[in-house]
């Protein structure tokens, strides 16, 4: 946890991170200070600021890479999706996709389409030009997440709403996953073979759907709490979910619960390393200061606690290669950690 070198992303803050597919750049997104304008940085992997393009998003809430990492995709509270080019910062697409938040967006598989949703429950496709290709009706509420599968034929999105839905990007509506009154779907996600889809609610419960939308799983083994996030292996063989119960749960594609690791602390964030065989986990609420920690698959720790942010952790990934870890805080900053011995690298 020795800090090396240390320097403040963005003014205001940063809600956003993402590697770029080669690993070799990193994008951070928030906003300056008033007037709330959106701000993109890139930085290479030495913690070098590369390149600064301010965006028309107001508060950024999203960002992410392209599948051929030349393009940036972002969103934010102006309802905007900018779409953005690496090299030069051009704006390639910019498009008032909704009128109130745009709290989710993604790039399909072969970067023809972006599907967007915001917080008034509108769900939209558009085509990198700004045409809109199809509204999807049906949402009541926001929007928290929204993904393709891996062959781009089928969008799910999941809502405040209580409600998970299935659409197919060409075609008619698949079907919804509908919830209880006490029951919001805060997580979701696709299996990278493109098979399952698994959902987390606010109610501690974990679902695990085929493709086509029939539930096979319903997994109730977080303690009546909030699921913040969930995350597939890149083999898609275990789930991994994460709990404001204060554990992290890896579960077998079946529905056998492998392993349950107490945190000590709420858990925000959990990731899968590439090769399928190590687990990043961080949280808030540590009364001597919020960490993260790396686990095997079967719960045992390959590091202490580490430390170093001044507030709640609420993203962490691993590098493409899996030799880094990126955190993002509520502090202002994103860190980059080596895996093997937990020392900090750079704080961006």
């Amino acid at each position: 946890g020795q800090i090396l070198k240390t320097f403040q992303a963005n003014d205001g803050g940063t809600f956003a991170v993402s590697f770029s597919p080669d690993g070799r750049t990193i994008a951070t997104g928030g906003w300056d200070r008033p007037p709330w304008q959106g701000k993109i940085r890139l930085w290479n992997m030495e913690g070098k600021l590369i390149s600064t393009f301010s965006v028309d998003t107001g508060v950024l809430r999203t960002i992410g890479f392209s599948p051929n990492g030349k393009l940036i995709l972002c969103s934010g509270d102006t309802g905007k999706v900018q779409v953005i080019q690496v090299a030069d910062g051009k704006v390639i697409s910019d498009i008032q996709a909704h009128g109130n938040w745009a709290l989710a967006a993604q790039f399909s598989p072969d970067e023809k389409k972006i599907a967007s949703g915001d917080v008034d429950g509108e769900l939209k496709l558009w085509d990198l030009k700004g045409n809109l290709i199809k509204q999807f009706p049906g949402h009541a509420d926001a929007i928290n997440e929204v993904a393709f599968s891996p062959d781009g034929k089928t969008l799910v999105s999941a809502s405040l709403d209580r409600t998970v839905k299935l659409w197919r990007v060409e075609g008619p509506f698949l079907t919804s996953f509908d919830g209880n009154p006490n029951n919001h779907y805060l997580s979701l996600s696709f299996s990278p073979d493109g098979n399952f889809i698994a959902s987390g609610s606010e109610n501690g419960i974990v679902r695990i759907w085929d493709k086509s939308g029939i539930l096979l799983k319903t997994l109730p083994g977080h303690n009546n709490t909030y699921i913040h996030t969930i995350k597939f292996s890149p083999d898609s063989k275990l789930i991994a979910t994460a709990s404001w119960d204060r554990t992290v749960k890896i579960w077998e594609i079946n529905g056998d619960l492998k392993t349950s690791i107490p945190y000590g602390s709420s858990v925000n964030g959990v990731g899968f390393s590439p090769d399928s065989k190590k687990v990043v986990v961080a949280g808030y609420g540590d009364p001597d200061g919020d960490f993260w920690r790396i686990f095997d698959i079967n719960g045992q720790p390959l590091l202490p606690k580490i430390r170093g942010h001044g507030a709640q952790i609420y993203r962490i990934l691993f590098s493409p290669d899996g030799q880094l870890v990126a955190t993002a805080s509520w502090d202002r900053t994103i860190k980059l950690w080596n895996v093997s011995d937990g020392k900090l690298i750079r704080t961006l």
